[in-house]
């Protein structure tokens, strides 16, 4: 299987196309850690539908309200809540993703992937409501029963992603985080465990601009974490984040955003990576349009695309991508030739 991660911040995540937030019970907060669904026209699940229906690969979700109802668990808003007697999952593909919320007591789960123990750590009492932890398990393709129990506490269960075939499109976007915080606090469980052979990194400029990173320090902080993308073996893609709307310039950052989107482009011109240079083809749509009409044409609000932005990031991908998975040495198959 060739896995394509993609990873980022919410514009990665999915934030600005219709419905996504409406997903969400409790709501949103900022840099939720709750894995979105795959039915918005977020540019990654663009991305995924595109990449599934042209070679042979499928992918499937099942959310806690699910699980509560089809394995009679009890389901506490937002996690199905698995005890000692566990349940267990029939899935299929060769890619397994688990995402469980931590709470303020001590969680030990047990799981077994076709009755073989699966390495777990114990999982310590959380501080905050937004704690998550993913997990993600290669097997071998074909079908397999996932085994879920706790052996000391309760297991908060609040997603299962499932993926087969011969290409894979995972999300590991992070919502306000910047790029050192991202290698720093999700590395393990959001990147390496998935092994991936293709990394589309979108670039966290907007939050390092928000956070006041010095362009010097952006710049370090991404090349290093795209140097940690080429440790694991992977091709790596940068994707420029978008253009914004209101001022570029910060009452406590005196360099505009378009200073850091130019240290994006440096980052990967000396990381020796190809750049999906989605902010320069997006500045081109929006060059000659009002304020009010860029907001109704590309802009969910001043920092995130619309859907119409969502699919430009998708389709310029789509143009990159696409020539990778087949030089890969992959064993994708091609519904039709592109």
């Amino acid at each position: 299987m060739i896995r394509i991660l993609c990873t980022g911040d919410s514009h990665t995540w999915g934030q600005g196309v219709p419905g996504i937030l409406e997903e969400f019970d409790p709501p949103v907060v900022a840099g939720d850690l709750r894995l979105a669904s795959f039915k918005s026209n977020g540019y990654v699940n663009v991305l995924r539908r595109v990449v599934e229906n042209i070679t042979d690969s499928y992918s499937q979700e099942l959310y806690a309200q699910d699980i509560a109802n089809i394995y009679q668990v009890k389901y506490a808003k937002p996690c199905a809540v698995i005890e000692n007697e566990g349940i267990e999952i029939i899935f299929e593909g060769s890619v397994l993703r688990l995402e469980v919320q931590l709470s303020d007591c001590i969680m030990r789960p047990e799981i077994l992937i076709d009755q073989v123990p699966r390495d777990v750590p114990q999982l310590g009492a959380a501080q905050s409501e937004n704690v998550y932890r993913l997990f993600t398990f290669l097997v071998e393709e074909g079908k397999h029963t996932v085994s879920i129990r706790a052996v000391e506490g309760k297991v908060l269960l609040y997603k299962v992603e499932s993926y087969g075939g011969a290409c894979a499109v995972m999300n590991s976007g992070v919502g306000s985080c910047p790029a050192k915080r991202y290698y720093e606090e999700f590395w393990s469980d959001h990147v390496a465990q998935v092994e991936p052979a293709i990394v589309i990194a979108e670039a966290h400029t907007i939050n390092d601009w928000l956070t006041g990173e010095t362009l010097e320090e952006y710049r370090q902080n991404l090349a290093e974490l795209l140097e940690r993308y080429k440790s694991l073996g992977a091709k790596v893609l940068l994707l420029t984040v978008s253009p914004i709307l209101g001022h570029e310039i910060l009452d406590e950052n005196p360099v505009p955003y378009s200073a850091y989107v130019e240290m994006s482009r440096k980052a990967a011109v000396d990381a020796d990576i190809k750049i999906c240079d989605a902010n320069t083809i997006m500045s081109l749509c929006l060059n000659g349009l009002d304020e009010k009409t860029a907001w109704t044409y590309f802009f969910d609000d001043n920092w995130h695309p619309n859907e119409r932005g969502h699919a430009i990031y998708a389709e310029l991908i789509r143009q990159v991508i696409l020539p990778e998975i087949k030089n890969s040495g992959g064993n994708a198959k091609w519904k039709q030739q592109k």
